[in-house]
């Protein structure tokens, strides 16, 4: 007699490059181009489709350093925060 309730995926919020832990992986979805900067940073292997993953923060949490292609690439919160991506889930 009594219906189920309806049960509906929250969308996922939006996550950029600074939202990630240490180790975590992620593959680049969007990226913000109006920031300074973000051309270069394009330029240097940051595009669309590429597998980034989070090393660690300095002390202070800025900068960030991620590993692209088997390089070291430190970048500030603000510039991290200009790359939407999506979490690439660990398996085991």
């Amino acid at each position: 007699m009594f219906s189920q309730p309806i049960v509906r995926k929250a969308s996922l919020t939006s996550m950029d490059l600074s939202d990630l832990k240490p180790n975590d992986k992620a593959v680049i979805q969007s990226i913000s181009t109006d920031a300074p900067g973000v051309e270069r940073l394009m330029m240097m292997g940051l595009v669309e489709g590429t597998e980034i993953v989070f090393v660690r923060a300095s002390l202070g949490g800025d900068p960030l350093e991620f590993q692209v292609y088997g390089t070291a690439l430190s970048l500030r919160k603000e510039q991290a925060q200009q790359f939407k991506i999506e979490p690439i889930p660990i398996n085991g």
